[in-house]
């Protein structure tokens, strides 16, 4: 990895994709059933982000995704999560609820700050994302985060993130 890219989370998920002609949902490589470490990485430099999944059992990369501005993203349900671009649905069948919903803080914090453009990036600052997302993620914010209400803890430059998100 660049020094120039951090992780912002970590979470086990099956990396699936929907096949449109047998209209069902397959392992995003032929044979490559089973969990994967994902990871959603940040680049500082020009705040750009990507979903990157290992498979546990032999280290394999089964998924290297660009999340780009506009990308539709939908919890399906409190495990499965998907999102799609121009060619393709992709899915992750988390391991767990908390390891979802993760996920789904960091994923949401891309799409905004994709969503606000560079310039709130940088008023937000690199310094405070672990804090903010450690906030984000508190047990005690779970029904709030659900919400969509503001946090008392974000300054007004950091309430930008808590935008909706494009919905399909």
């Amino acid at each position: 990895l660049p020094h120039s890219e951090q992780s912002i989370c970590q979470a086990r998920a099956s990396v699936m994709i929907y096949d449109d002609t047998s209209k069902k949902w397959v392992p995003v490589k032929p044979g490559q059933q089973g969990f994967s470490r994902i990871n959603i990485y940040h680049n500082t430099v020009n705040n750009s982000f990507r979903v990157v999944g290992v498979k546990l059992q032999d280290q394999q990369v089964v998924i290297n995704y660009s999340i780009v501005k506009g990308l539709k993203y939908n919890q399906a349900t409190p495990t499965f999560h998907q999102w799609r671009d121009a060619r393709q649905v992709y899915g992750l069948n988390f391991a767990s609820k908390e390891e979802a919903t993760t996920f789904s803080t960091a994923m949401l914090f891309a799409l905004n700050s994709q969503a606000m453009g560079v310039a709130c990036f940088l008023l937000f600052g690199v310094g405070k994302l672990e804090r903010l997302l450690e906030v984000l993620l508190a047990p005690q914010h779970a029904e709030k985060r659900e919400a969509g209400v503001h946090l008392p803890e974000l300054t007004c430059t950091e309430s930008w993130l808590l935008l909706p998100v494009p919905t399909w």
